[in-house]
């Protein structure tokens, strides 16, 4: 399903969107737990990050602003303990990292198709930020534990943990900057609080999975556009650029629609289909 319901034992459930790309399954938000997964407590950590201890923080202590969409700043050893992400998901590894990366194009590109598009929370110029993966990086900063009260970067840098140990005291990260359309590989010390996306477990044939369900022909396409598949009714569909910009969105009551798109130019675009059962995509070129 594309909605996947977190239970904190609290009185109200998180809800996270999810994304498929390639084999893999990603959460499209940052998460913002502040309990394990097994119900424990991670301790907000106000006045000092420096600590070994799970930990947890708003960015300048401010849930209201910053929660929502940035979410929470974990220290690694949170990213670590096994039960950060609800069941069933887990931290990436440095090895979940490069193929997400590698299936959209290398690190030199990937950023661009990760980051969002725009600026509503980027600062400008957001440079190469497409989203055409659906993957909805966001610039969340980060919280040094040298320094406890700095904060830094945020609107400007997305850093994300991977469960993976470069050395001792050091763990790999993603990083994504408003200047660039690269995706950044680097170690960061694991005192330090930064973001953190979750990655579904069984991920392996989703995307056989996904594609099988969706059919749409011609591709080249000239002035229309065919869409059939078993799960697509009921469906809200958009056609998006290679800028992240949706250009035209469409109700699916069936199970087959055939789309104008005359009016189009030349290029190439996605088809995102949305609805209680999931996403799928599809790219095509409009010739």
């Amino acid at each position: 399903r594309d909605l996947h319901s977190f239970p904190t034992r609290r009185s109200s459930d998180l809800v996270y969107n999810t994304v498929v790309i390639g084999t893999q399954r990603w959460m499209v938000q940052n998460l913002r737990t502040v309990h394990l997964n097994d119900g424990t407590p991670i301790t907000k950590a106000v006045e000092s990050f420096n600590s070994e201890n799970p930990l947890y923080c708003w960015y300048n202590n401010d849930s209201t602003a910053n929660s929502d969409p940035y979410g929470a700043m974990y220290n690694w050893y949170a990213a670590n303990t096994g039960i950060l992400c609800p069941t069933g998901w887990h931290v990436p590894s440095d090895e979940d990292w490069t193929t997400l990366s590698t299936r959209l194009g290398g690190d030199n590109i990937s950023g661009g198709s990760l980051k969002e598009a725009g600026t509503t929370h980027w600062n400008s110029p957001n440079n190469g930020a497409t989203n055409i993966s659906g993957f909805t990086a966001l610039p969340g900063g980060q919280r040094s534990y040298g320094n406890d009260a700095l904060y830094n970067w945020i609107g400007q840098t997305g850093l994300y943990w991977s469960s993976t140990v470069f050395i001792d005291g050091y763990a790999w990260y993603r990083g994504f900057s408003h200047l660039e359309a690269t995706t950044a590989r680097g170690a960061m010390n694991t005192k330090n609080g930064i973001s953190v996306r979750c990655i579904d477990n069984s991920t392996v044939g989703l995307e056989e999975t996904i594609q099988n369900s969706l059919e749409m022909y011609p591709n080249p396409a000239g002035d229309y556009l065919t869409i059939s598949g078993n799960e697509i009714q009921n469906s809200e569909l958009s056609i998006v650029n290679t800028t992240g910009q949706v250009v035209s969105c469409y109700k699916i009551t069936g199970q087959t629609l055939t789309i104008d798109i005359a009016t189009i130019p030349v290029g190439i675009y996605v088809v995102r289909i949305r609805n209680s059962q999931g996403t799928m995509q599809q790219k095509f070129i409009k010739q």
